[in-house]
């Protein structure tokens, strides 16, 4: 599965470093640039970024000269920014000719870039120099790099998106990939204090010190690493789970089994769904016994199958086996957000004997279908299941007196029914 993991998190970081400039892309729009086999679509929006990161472990790029930049940018950004405004394109020789302003995301301007050209050039000239000094050690010199890129500011736009694919790119080549697949996912969630140690950073109390923003960025990659190795060893958790599950369910059947098994592997680290080709060739399979297995299992309720154009295509397929949570049927609480954010459960069935359930329960279980909540239940706290979203369909609640206390379905949108039924 490393190669469907390694593609959702570089979806991940192309859209989030479209985010941190304003620039608005959907996971679909990436994907579909990665799936494509032809070249003829080079015209296509955002192509440029897309095609860029995802040859960023096997490309050599050059960092040698301020042309070597100037070119980069035009293969990563360059269609985007002209599109966005015109008056955005580089008119210098190189780089750009007027001033520029840096603003943080308030709109305040906390900096203004380095004017004229002649001084850009100059001091892009030093920085890469820095960046191709083996003296220096060599994440520092990426860390240095960043901040003088982002102090230059050598165009009018997209120097957030090319700053921060060179330290992507250069990370890849030094630590794993998926760190450099983390950069702009990480920087955005801690942007507030990223700009600020740009600010103190450009201070002149610090006399041109870089200290605070190399220790910063430092910083940053190591919660970029912490992220990775928390979201792997979650997913690797849910595997052994499912997987268990899956031994039990299909016992005597190892054909299933194993198509099971890829499907549960990819919910859990890929971005997209698989069809039919793909399983048959990952699981060595003939297609006819795919689509038998696949039937056997979607009859049993366990997939949950995307129409995509004229082909079936699997879309995070294995949510939970039988798409359902199991509960163990001596619990009488259900404790506040004991199943918060469980991304896979698409059916909850809660036991006989479960007097309450708490706040945030199961809040922001994004593929829940249905719940069904047993008589015993006197007591839902507010916002129990806060935060589903549109697939929520039905709740079945087993109590005639209608006595059940408490908002529980807070920000629920598109809830078709609820209904009481019998005693």
């Amino acid at each position: 599965m490393w190669k469907q993991y390694r593609k959702k998190c570089l979806v991940d970081e192309i859209k989030i470093t479209n985010e941190i400039e304003g620039v608005n892309s959907t996971r679909k729009e990436i994907n579909d640039i990665l799936n494509s086999k032809v070249e003829n679509n080079k015209n296509t929006r955002l192509y440029g970024l897309v095609k860029k990161y995802d040859l960023l472990e096997e490309e050599e790029i050059k960092l040698n000269c301020c042309e070597d930049i100037r070119e980069l940018y035009n293969e990563l950004v360059l269609k985007e920014v002209i599109e966005e405004d015109s008056k955005n394109k580089p008119d210098g020789k190189i780089f750009r000719k007027e001033e520029v302003y840096v603003q943080n995301p308030t709109g305040k301007i906390i900096h203004s870039g380095v004017y004229p050209e002649e001084n850009i050039i100059f001091n892009m000239t030093k920085g890469l120099n820095i960046l191709n000094n083996d003296e220096y050690d060599y994440m520092i010199r990426i860390a240095v790099f960043h901040y003088i890129f982002g102090y230059i500011h050598p165009f009018y736009d997209g120097n957030g998106r090319t700053s921060r694919f060179i330290s992507s790119y250069l990370l890849s080549k030094n630590l794993h990939p998926l760190v450099s697949y983390k950069l702009a996912s990480t920087i955005k969630e801690n942007l507030n204090s990223y700009y600020k140690s740009f600010k103190e950073t450009n201070d002149e109390k610090n006399k041109g010190d870089l200290t605070i923003f190399v220790m910063k960025f430092f910083d940053i990659l190591i919660k970029s690493l912490m992220e990775l190795c928390d979201s792997l060893d979650e997913g690797y958790n849910k595997l052994n789970y499912f997987t268990n599950i899956s031994e039990k369910m299909c016992v005597g059947d190892s054909r299933k089994f194993k198509v099971l098994f890829i499907l549960i592997q990819n919910t859990l680290f890929g971005d997209e769904g698989l069809d039919i080709d793909d399983l048959s060739s990952i699981c060595k399979i003939g297609k006819s016994k795919i689509r038998s297995s696949l039937k056997e299992l979607e009859e049993n309720n366990i997939l949950y199958i995307k129409k995509n154009g004229k082909k079936d295509q699997l879309t995070r397929v294995l949510y939970k086996i039988n798409s359902t949570i199991e509960i163990d049927p001596e619990v009488t609480i259900i404790g506040p957000y004991a199943f918060d954010a469980q991304t896979e459960l698409t059916q909850i069935v809660i036991p006989e004997g479960v007097i309450t359930i708490m706040s945030g329960a199961f809040y922001y279980c994004p593929n829940l279908i249905k719940v069904e909540i047993p008589k015993t239940v006197t007591n839902i706290s507010n916002n129990s299941f806060a935060n589903a979203t549109s697939k929520l369909e039905e709740i079945i609640i087993h109590n005639k007196e209608k006595s059940i206390s408490g908002a529980p379905w807070g920000a629920v949108k598109g809830m078709k029914v609820v209904n009481w039924v019998g005693k």
